[in-house]
């Protein structure tokens, strides 16, 4: 049960508690109607949220009158108020999506700095001259949507939310962000592409997975890693490494536990992504002792100096369930590692800070970047399903796009 629904559930029980008269659900819903329409605009159609606010009602009554054997009084008509709740809700999120829109509109140049000039490896970027100039990010997008205003906006009527009704971690994730100058965005499509005759041998070779060897397999990677420039180079490392750990199918009757998560199924993709010991990248899982767990995230990402660590450009937040009834904790995830990566690009003057969330198989980068010097865009760049077997691995064929850009974006914060 979501947060929004523990505090509503209970808001019915203090109800049924106090009233002195015959109970009744129009009754509570009359005299409640903000708090209704706050839990009954997450549903897609009146229906829906009837029956659930039926549902709710009759959890409650039975959980308050345990003795009584009649239930009364849980016919309610939702019309009015419900279509009131949606209106709300399409306001608010017309609102964030103008915002959205016109921080993307502007953001161009951001997706030009992260994706480089073109697809080549690290190198290519090298020789371009340090002017010493920071890029000024326009206060207008090129559609004359002043970004400023729209974000300062959307921040003080996530203000006003709070004070007045509270956010849930769950329904106002963006308000929740927006209040620490943080926007979170939708995926953004960038531009880096594998070699095209090299992703062409590699799905070739991983088409051939269930009728071939692993030997053989390892050994076509191998040819194809000749001609591969440095990025390239990294992403068939991650193929060679997955080859040596995937089991052939997934165990029956077995849960991966925390341990072989990490070390059997992300340590392939995250070490090969994020560690190059040839530019000083390392990837360490956090082993530093706080004193609580909130005070610094699963991983970090770091540059190295000789033998130390010099200072950290990311972060990493891994949760064990997929379980949808998590989703809670996912976001509280998410928004202790926004906090992260806003406080890492001040402390450390970056230009931008990578950010990892796994949660089960899925494995989720965004990256922190400043704008218009007033608030970050946080914006989601790649979204991967962690191959759990061989008969799965071909999949991550089709990503291989999206985790080249993350391995530029990293080397070149």
């Amino acid at each position: 049960m979501n947060e929004l629904s523990v505090v509503f559930l209970a808001g019915i029980g203090d109800y049924l508690k106090g009233t002195k008269s015959r109970a009744s659900l129009a009754q509570f819903v009359d005299g409640n109607k903000e708090q209704t329409k706050l839990f009954i605009r997450q549903f897609d159609s009146e229906t829906q949220a009837t029956n659930n606010l039926v549902n709710k009602y009759v959890a409650q009554f039975k959980t308050t009158y345990p003795a009584k054997k009649k239930l009364t009084g849980k016919q309610v008509d939702l019309g009015i108020i419900y279509a009131e709740a949606r209106l709300e809700r399409s306001v608010q999120i017309e609102s964030y999506r103008t915002l959205e829109t016109g921080v993307s509109v502007a953001g161009r140049g951001t997706r030009g700095r992260i994706s480089g000039n073109n697809g080549g490896s690290v190198e290519d970027t090298e020789d371009t001259e340090d002017t010493g100039d920071t890029e000024e990010v326009p206060e207008k997008a090129s559609n004359g949507y002043n970004i400023i205003e729209g974000f300062n906006i959307f921040r003080e009527e996530a203000r006003t939310l709070a004070e007045s009704q509270g956010l849930f971690i769950n329904e106002n994730l963006q308000q929740l962000l927006a209040l620490d100058q943080i926007l979170l965005l939708e995926f953004l499509e960038l531009e880096m592409r594998v070699e095209g005759k090299l992703l062409t041998e590699l799905g070739n070779t991983m088409a051939m997975i269930e009728h071939s060897s692993r030997k053989n397999i390892k050994c076509q990677i191998f040819d194809s890693y000749k001609a591969a420039d440095d990025l390239d180079a990294k992403i068939l490392d991650i193929f060679l490494a997955y080859m040596d750990k995937l089991p052939d199918e997934p165990l029956l009757n077995h849960t991966i536990k925390e341990t072989e998560l990490i070390t059997k199924f992300l340590d392939p993709i995250l070490n090969g992504m994020l560690n190059d010991h040839d530019t000083y990248h390392d990837f360490m899982t956090n082993t530093r002792s706080t004193d609580t767990e909130d005070e610094r995230p699963d991983a970090e990402m770091v540059i190295l100096k000789q033998r130390t660590v010099d200072y950290t450009v990311g972060y990493c937040e891994v949760k064990i369930s997929e379980s949808s009834s998590n989703t809670v904790e996912v976001h509280n995830d998410m928004v202790k590692l926004a906090r992260f990566g806003k406080k890492l690009c001040d402390e450390e003057d970056l230009d931008g800070s990578l950010l990892a969330l796994v949660v089960g198989m899925k494995l989720t980068f965004y990256m922190m970047v400043m704008r218009a010097n007033v608030f970050y865009t946080m914006f989601e760049i790649c979204s991967i399903e962690v191959p759990k077997c061989l008969s799965s691995f071909p999949s991550l064929v089709a990503k291989a796009h999206q985790i080249k850009q993350v391995i530029h974006a990293y080397h070149n914060h």
